[in-house]
This record gives structure tokens, sequence and C-alpha cells, in this order.
């Protein structure tokens, strides 16, 4: 892609009009950015999971799963020993282990169909339990366009039970827009609620990693009070729980 040196933006003088005569440059940018990212940064992703997964797990998703909590799994493990060498590759356990998701979404998606999803979209799909309703949601993704926020909100339908088509009257599938919060009287599926509390341990564990790798000295007093008051309400919950488990 080649454009013009394009002079730098005045806030005192840009316009409307400005942007507007920008659109196309704007646009082949953005298609550029795009082929770059699904052809560049989506496959290192993907290959980064696949090895992490058979180096690590044997392929297994079940093995990852299994010790995704563990705090001396084989990925911690690997992540500390060697984690001035991954920086180096602009890697860190929490993004390593968003790889290993994203290439178990991948590994079981059509032909065709990887290469036209980008990365987010993965990362929102390794949400999605279920193998069909991941490509499911991926075919649809792909028919009818969805943004990341789209998808988000078609994969909260598939958990809710619906399908992901707010206007059936409309070409394709149209997502839900996200509700308004309201109390539930249906009980919840044991296992999804149990897929969830499997979810939340794997997210809870990398947030606690990329926490870990703050420098000290640029934690400042209020985020470490932040900090101290949600693991307060953590340890909360986790109490209420335990009690609720006998």
């Amino acid at each position: 892609m080649t454009t013009e040196l394009l002079a730098p933006a005045d806030p005192a003088t840009d316009s409307p009009a400005d942007t507007a005569a920008l659109a196309p440059v704007f646009d082949a940018l953005l298609g550029e950015l795009t082929r770059l990212s699904r052809n560049h940064l989506l496959y290192f992703r993907v290959q980064v999971g696949r090895s992490v997964a058979d180096a690590l797990y044997s392929g297994d998703p079940a093995a990852y799963h299994h010790q995704a909590s563990n705090k001396d799994s084989s990925l911690r493990r690997f992540a500390a020993d060697r984690r001035v060498q991954l920086a180096d590759l602009g890697l860190t356990e929490a993004t390593l282990r968003q790889c290993v998701r994203a290439w178990f979404v991948a590994r079981d998606l059509p032909d065709g169909t990887l290469e036209r999803l980008v990365l987010s979209h993965l990362n929102l799909l390794s949400l999605v339990d279920d193998p069909a309703s991941r490509r499911l949601l991926a075919q649809a993704t792909l028919d009818n366009g969805w943004t990341g926020q789209e998808l988000r909100e078609a994969i909260r339908a598939v958990h809710d039970g619906q399908w992901p088509d707010a206007d059936p009257a409309a070409p394709g599938l149209q997502p839900p827009a996200a509700p308004e919060p309201v109390a539930d009287a249906r009980p919840p599926q044991p296992g999804r609620v149990v897929s969830r509390f499997e979810r939340s341990a794997d997210e809870l564990d990398a947030l606690v990693s990329a926490w870990a790798q703050v420098p000290a000295e640029k934690r400042s007093k209020k985020q470490v009070a932040r900090v101290r008051a949600a693991v307060d309400a953590w340890k909360a919950k986790i109490a209420r729980l335990e009690a609720e488990l006998g």
C-alpha cells in the first residue's frame, strides 16, 4: 500500500470536512492493518498456542483446563523460568494462555474460516465450550461481518440458550443488543455454572500473573489499595462459596 505523506493534523484547523477528505486513506490503511493482523499476528498467536499446547499438554484441552488454576502448572513454571527471554518476544504468561485458548478454537474451525477472522474473534470464541457452537458462531461472524462487540452479544445469547438473531425479518443473523440487567427467575444450568467457574479461575490466574509483572516501583498507593479492595471482595465471595459447598 502506498500513500502520499500527510501533513500533521492541526487541532486548531482540523475539521470534519478534512477528516472526510482523508476517508479513502483511512480506509486503505485500515484494510492494510487488518491484512497484517490476519496474516501475521493471528498466525503467530495461534502457532504459539499450538506449540505450547503440544509441548506442555500433549495438545489436550482437558489437560490444559485441568491445570489452569494450578499454582505450579507447567505453563506457569515455564513463563516464570523463561520470563526474560519471553519478554523479548512480547510474550507473557497471560498472553501464552490466550494463545493456547486461541489454538484450541482454531484447530476445530472448518478449512478457510480461520484466515477470515481476527484475533479478537478467536479470543471471544474461546469463551464458548461447545465446538459445534463455536463453529456456528464463527461462520455467522463471517456471514454477517460482526464486530467483536456483536460477536460478544451473540455469545451471550448462546449462553442464555437463545439463538443470536434479534431481527429474524432482516437478512442474516442480528445479534441482540446488550440487555438491561434484570433478575432471572430461571435457575441456571449446573454445567454452565461449573464451566464459568473454570474459565474464571483461568482468567484470575492470568490477572494475578499480569499484576506480578508490574514493577513494584510503578504501583501507586492508590492502585495497590484498589487491588487490595478487590482481593478482599473476592475473599468474602469465596468464603460464601465455600460455606455453600459445605
